[in-house]
């Protein structure tokens, strides 16, 4: 993952929270995450919010609870 300034980190994670409450993704969303991540850091952060997105999908269509 790129290094980030620690004033603009929660900038970051922001950015990377409205790509895991949306479906669809604007160019304006994708040019701020440019300007914090490569890439290639965008793929995989989209490939790994996607499967949290499929797993949390599958286990509460089965009822699975959270492990404690």
């Amino acid at each position: 993952m790129a290094r980030i300034e620690p004033l603009k980190k929660e900038e970051a994670q922001g950015e990377t929270k409205a790509i895991f409450e949306s479906e669809d993704v604007s160019e304006e969303l994708f040019k701020r995450l440019k300007s914090y991540f490569s890439n290639s850091e965008i793929v995989n952060l989209t490939l790994i919010i996607s499967l949290m997105n499929v797993f949390n999908r599958f286990n509460g269509a089965l009822g699975v609870e959270l492990e404690k």
